[in-house]
């Protein structure tokens, strides 16, 4: 059985925990002027961590559901009539939707950019001293970046390095690593002892590593890759594979504008 000063103590104990909970139970609580409880202060109808400083650290809310923190992860849907954004990111298929009758306002220079995954840069080849399969005669390697939707155009050439009978393998450093989180492998192309067009070498299933081994003979059944140039609006009637409906009304400054449907 419990003595007089235990059960005391545990009703101090119970009421101090009721007091934590209050401010998430009674909305009048929230106007308490003050009121602190370990490291969460109440602060004129706001309940917020003890180092809150609007816009800089901290979080705070109050009984009306408003909320201002640093950084917070929502799992499911986030709804709001309005708001702005510095910067917005997704890479979600349809992520952002606008349905029948909306529109986009672009207003005071505002402007709509589209980028792409850019060609990768070179990669450096080094002969090794060693017996292997690659022709004797001059080389030279090509990088694409791979997406889930297609391949970039060839990136820029390597250094040429010349085969012989005692270096008949290459080493490839310096391999293009892309700064875009589409991309998801690589091909490395080479041209034929001599050559000039570039085939498919093979195939690096990752976005990471940066060297390779060839060790393989011209003829191997890969496919050629040429440089790929989509057309510029100030002179062609499409861009890329897009084409636009009215090309003529973007090739003058008239504030009458070219229309395209965008579908890839």
């Amino acid at each position: 059985m419990l003595g007089t000063e235990e059960i005391e103590q545990k009703i101090v104990d119970l009421q101090n925990q009721i007091d934590d909970l209050k401010p998430f139970i009674y909305k009048d609580e929230f106007s308490n002027t003050s009121l602190t409880r370990k490291n969460i202060v109440m602060e004129n109808g706001w309940y917020q961590s003890a180092d809150f400083l609007s816009g800089s650290t901290g979080w705070r809310f109050d009984a009306d559901g408003n909320l201002e923190a640093s950084s917070g992860t929502f799992r499911g849907t986030l709804e709001a009539v309005s708001g702005t954004f510095n910067s917005l990111y997704t890479n979600a298929v349809n992520a952002i939707t606008i349905g029948y009758g909306g529109n986009i306002l672009l207003e005071e220079g505002g402007s709509i950019n589209f980028t792409s995954v850019v060609a990768p840069t070179a990669c450096t080849a080094t002969l090794i001293e060693v017996a292997g399969n690659v022709n004797v005669g001059t080389h030279s390697y090509k990088i694409t970046f791979v997406t889930d939707t297609g391949e970039t155009e060839l990136g820029t050439i390597s250094n040429v390095v010349t085969t012989d009978a005692t270096h008949k393998q290459v080493a490839l450093s310096a391999i293009p690593v892309s700064t875009s989180s589409a991309v998801t492998k690589r091909k490395i192309y080479r041209t034929a002892a001599g050559g000039t067009d570039y085939y498919l070498l093979d195939t690096i299933d990752d976005n990471t590593t940066t060297t390779y081994t060839d060790n393989k003979a011209d003829g191997g059944g890969g496919t050629t890759n040429t440089t790929k140039s989509p057309g510029t609006m100030a002179d062609d009637d499409t861009v890329g594979t897009v084409a636009w409906t009215n090309p003529d009304n973007a090739k003058v400054s008239d504030n009458v504008y070219a229309s395209a449907a965008l579908g890839w």
